[in-house]
């Protein structure tokens, strides 16, 4: 039997596998989105966030790991912050942690403040350097080979094959001295020593010294390969960009207070508090530049756990994770951004633009006044508004509709057709259009002063006298259907020439209609509530139920069921599809031919069988009732369709 420790460490690695899977890299931060557009997390000690978070790790497995100078080693499920158990019970050589850094097989290195170096591998920590031996660990570093070297307050020491040696005038490194240790994408590795710069190049024997360096410098990489020297908050290119000639590690490791991102966006730490942000072109054609005069910036205490930073890391998924005394925080990506400059403008309208971006009508607050705008790369940009616009959709065909006071322009894929507005509209001194809804080759304007104009087959309806015949909700979809959600809690949804009338007694319910979305399934929503339905594309036959009897028992010798029944044995195969029995109101039509425009209360034929059997109501499709000899039969020599096989409650 497993030792306890053994299995809660087992169970435990289970459940956060689960919950911190990842997928594929994204990428980074969107450059276009200014600062406070970017969603931002914070976990502080009431989340159960440790303090002081030196350091951050995400290894190849997804998994997030954050360590600081008191409390240990810890993994991140995105919720929880959970103390790391290893399976055979072994321990750190004490909780202070400076350094995370994933190796490439997917162990873990670590360092510790007060001094020694462990890996974790295979859940099991093996200590390769005594306290004794490094002194403070200040950095670690891996390179293509595998091979860490770990910069420590007693030397540069080399890791390889389990063993560890330390680093002297043999390999060219002087100092017993290193702050810092830097291996990246071209094959070099970096070392300061708190005097000076050194580089040992690929196929190299030795260091080689490039530069003076003060104490404290680190080194970092740019997305492009630039290598840059920051000293303070002084940053000096050391190398110009190179091409990759080592694969990408798969995890990631934190440095201390700056990082660039895979976008070229640098973000750095205490410029002078919180966080700034400095984009590609403000750095990337100068050898030297500080991030200190920023524009982009978290500075206020209201907007970050604490406005020191200790450590920054760029994520798998091109987020940006930030290490405070304080607790963690998180900047992503999210696909709904605010867009100040339309900001408090009034009423605006937006749909997707044929050349990508997003096109918007805004009308004003307090003049009325309208504009037109579209949106790309977080930019806004004014456009020509020759139609005065006033509202605008796009049909789930793709075609782009703009109403304004001077007509209506649809833009599709043949180029832009132009339609003049009904001419009570277009003669109003004081035209204000409201809203538009675009359909598969017609459309709904609403105005001010009047019900919906509808649009179809080259003329305009003007709205019905009657108001409780005006649709306050119109929604459409790509087959050509046409939902109208009308006063008195009626839904019609409209196919063609067919239409198909939904009320409370269908269990709507909903009140003064608000939304309708015809997907799968139809949503609509009001007032009251919300409902659903099955697919819109059976809509027309919802909910649908095949009869078990099919063609065994639908002869001609099957007895007629009375007017609004059903035939035998469909009552109990609606209760098995739908869970319930319809009501004696509901319809049945028949399967060959289901049509929207009448209610047949039931109907059935064998193939090759006569005479038909009809309710007094044929339904349109299984027979032409001017040919029916009687109420309730039709001559089979008179249908015009295959004959009935199923059967299919409808609404």
């Amino acid at each position: 039997m497993l030792p306890t420790h053994r299995l809660r460490a087992l169970l435990h690695s289970c459940l956060l596998a689960v919950l911190c899977a990842s997928g594929p890299p994204v990428h980074a931060l969107d450059p276009a989105i200014p600062l406070d557009g970017y969603r931002h997390d914070r976990w502080g000690e009431a989340e159960g966030a440790p303090r002081f978070i030196d350091t951050l790790a995400q290894t190849a497995d997804g998994w997030l790991w954050v360590a600081g100078r008191q409390a240990g080693l810890f993994r991140f499920d995105g919720v929880r912050f959970h103390p790391h158990e290893t399976v055979d019970g072994s321990k750190l050589q004490n909780p202070g942690i400076t350094v995370l850094r994933p190796a490439r097989d997917g162990a873990l290195w670590i360092g510790h403040g007060r001094g020694g170096v462990t890996v974790l591998r295979g859940g099991r920590y093996r200590h390769l350097l005594l306290p004794a031996q490094t002194g403070a660990v200040y950095a670690i570093a891996e390179d293509g080979d595998g091979v860490a070297w770990a910069a420590t307050g007693r030397g540069l020491f080399r890791l390889a094959g389990g063993k560890a040696e330390r680093v002297g005038t043999e390999l060219g490194y002087p100092n017993a001295r290193a702050e810092y240790a830097l291996a990246d994408g071209a094959g070099r590795l970096w070392a300061v020593d708190g005097q000076s710069l050194y580089v040992m190049t690929p196929g190299g024997k030795a260091f080689e010294r490039v530069r003076a360096a003060n104490a404290n410098a680190m080194v970092i990489e740019a997305g492009d390969g630039g290598i840059w020297l920051v000293q303070g908050k002084a940053f000096a290119r050391v190398a110009s960009p190179s091409a990759r000639r080592v694969l990408s590690p798969t995890g990631r490791g934190s440095s201390f207070q700056s990082v660039f991102d895979r976008d070229g966006n640098l973000w750095s730490g205490n410029c002078p508090v919180g966080v700034c942000v400095l984009r590609p072109a403000h750095w990337r054609h100068g050898a030297a530049f500080t991030p200190v005069d920023a524009a982009e910036r978290f500075d206020e205490p209201w907007q970050m756990t604490s406005l020191t930073v200790v450590s920054m890391m760029e994520g798998r998924d091109g987020s940006i994770w930030i290490g405070t005394p304080s607790g963690l925080e998180r900047l992503r990506d999210q696909p709904v951004h605010m867009v100040p400059e339309l900001f408090d403008r009034g009423k605006s309208q937006a749909a997707p633009a044929l050349d990508g971006g997003i096109l918007t009508v805004q009308v004003r607050r307090f003049d009325d006044t309208a504009g037109l705008s579209r949106i790309a790369g977080g930019k806004v940009e004014t456009l020509p508004d020759p139609l005065a616009a006033r509202a605008l959709d796009r049909a789930p065909d793709g075609t782009l509709v703009l109403a304004g006071e001077r007509g209506i322009a649809l833009h599709g894929r043949n180029g832009v057709q132009r339609f003049g507005l009904p001419p009570d509209l277009a003669a109003s001194d004081n035209l204000r259009i409201t809203k538009m809804v675009a359909g598969i080759g017609e459309f709904w304007l609403w105005t001010a002063r009047s019900g919906p104009w509808h649009y179809r087959g080259g003329r305009w309806t003007a709205p019905s006298a009657d108001v409780d015949a005006n649709p306050a909700v119109v929604a459409a979809d790509a087959a050509g259907r046409s939902y109208l959600g009308l006063p008195g809690n009626r839904l019609r949804i409209v196919d063609g020439a067919g239409t198909l009338d939904y009320d409370g007694t269908d269990g709507i319910g909903v009140g003064k209609f608000m939304f309708i979305w015809p997907g799968a399934p139809l949503l609509v929503s009001g007032r009251k509530a919300r409902r659903s339905w099955p697919a819109a594309a059976s809509i027309r036959c919802v909910p649908m139920c095949r009869a078990a009897w099919v063609s065994s028992t639908a002869s001609s010798k099957a007895p007629a069921a009375p007017a609004g029944s059903m035939p035998n044995g469909a009552s109990s195969a609606c209760r098995r599809r739908t869970g319930r029995a319809p009501p004696a109101t509901r319809a049945w039509h028949c399967g060959a031919r289901c049509s929207i425009r009448s209610r047949a209360t039931w109907a059935a034929a064998k193939p090759r069988t006569s005479p038909t059997r009809l309710s007094p109501r044929p339904m349109a499709g299984c027979g032409s009732p001017a040919n029916a000899g009687s109420p309730g039969s039709i001559p089979a020599s008179s249908r015009r369709t295959p004959p009935c096989r199923t059967w299919k409650c409808c609404r």
